[in-house]
């Protein structure tokens, strides 16, 4: 699937997507002003259409990157609960030898997005 360009989001389309949660990250709730808004791509396949655009702070950004949705909420409740980063390898390591699954909480209790509460408030 070819990218869409995604250089350019204009001045308006950036104020519009500011207010889209009340100035607020999309994804982890913190405040934001127009200075330091960040636009995601919630498909990252997909256009610059505000159905498609967050706002978002840097540290969301940057932490999603590339990812679903979906992948970026396994990597936003693992830090959200604080637990580490493990390699494949390591994670098996822990399951076979101590019967630990480390991201066992994470698929327990999945971290709901900013935008999603935000929705149910509205409702």
């Amino acid at each position: 699937m070819e990218k869409k360009n995604h250089k350019y989001i204009s001045g308006k389309k950036r104020i519009y997507i500011l207010n889209k949660f009340n100035n607020k990250c999309a994804y982890c709730g913190k405040d934001l002003e127009i200075a330091t808004l960040l636009t995601d791509h919630i498909d990252n396949y997909g256009t610059n259409e505000i159905d498609n655009l967050n706002p978002c702070c840097k540290r969301c950004n940057t932490v999603k990157g590339k990812k679903s949705l979906e992948e970026f909420r396994i990597t936003f409740s693992r830090i959200s609960h604080g637990i580490p980063s493990f390699s494949e390898e390591q994670r098996l390591f822990l399951i076979d030898n101590f019967k630990i699954d480390p991201y066992d909480k994470i698929f327990d209790y999945p971290k709901s997005f900013y935008f999603e509460e935000w929705h149910n408030l509205q409702q």
